[in-house]
């Protein structure tokens, strides 16, 4: 997806200027100490370009960039439990539900597509403390709700509202938004969303 150019940009550029600040490219000049040849400076300069244009993209509906992307996550992690749980109940002859379930149902699907804190901020690669306040506010804004679970309350369980989800329709758009800001051919996006991805899972 689109977004994840910009937070895999963000990803490998806060792990080059804490890890390999030094790190540079040939050049005609062979002059590896120019600033334009230092990766982690150009990747810097390119995500906070990014981020600009994203937070420009959301004012309209309240989000931040950080914001959005774990509203992403979570939009992808519902629709894959949905998606799953569909496939499943096709191959049960005896899936339908009794009049008066359905609710029931819903609501155990809604249960299960919720993500611990711990494992949304593995998924968007921050720590669980910088994502807390994040998650708060987006909680204040109606979009989740945190809970925390009877079987281990240690966990703390994020889960999509109602007008949580409604905001994915609102912002549907943004993908698009951004990719023609960028002002790139959708093959030239794809191969550079493909480069960062590689580049990102290489020094994972």
């Amino acid at each position: 997806m689109y977004y994840h150019l910009f937070s895999g940009a963000t990803r490998i550029s806060s792990y080059l200027i804490r890890t390999i600040l030094e790190m540079t490219v040939s050049n005609t000049d062979d002059d590896q100490l120019a600033l334009d040849n230092q990766l982690g400076f150009t990747l810097t300069v390119v995500a906070r370009k990014i981020a600009n244009q994203y937070s420009e993209a959301l004012a309209p509906v309240g989000l931040t960039p950080p914001q959005f992307f774990a509203l992403a996550k979570l939009w992808e992690h519902e629709l894959e439990v949905e998606a799953a749980e569909a496939a499943a109940a096709e191959k049960d002859a005896d899936s339908k539900p009794a009049k008066g379930k359905k609710s029931k149902k819903t609501e155990a699907t809604k249960k299960r597509a919720s993500l611990s804190l711990s494992n949304l901020s593995k998924e968007l690669s921050q720590e669980a403390g910088t994502l807390s306040p994040l998650i708060k506010r987006l909680e204040q804004q109606g979009l989740l709700t945190r809970t925390r679970l009877p079987e281990d309350e240690r966990t703390l369980s994020i889960t999509l509202t109602d007008r949580g989800r409604a905001m994915r329709k609102e912002t549907e758009g943004i993908p698009v938004e951004i990719a023609e800001k960028l002002n790139m051919t959708a093959r030239e996006f794809e191969t550079l969303r493909k480069q960062i991805t590689n580049l990102n899972s290489r020094l994972a």
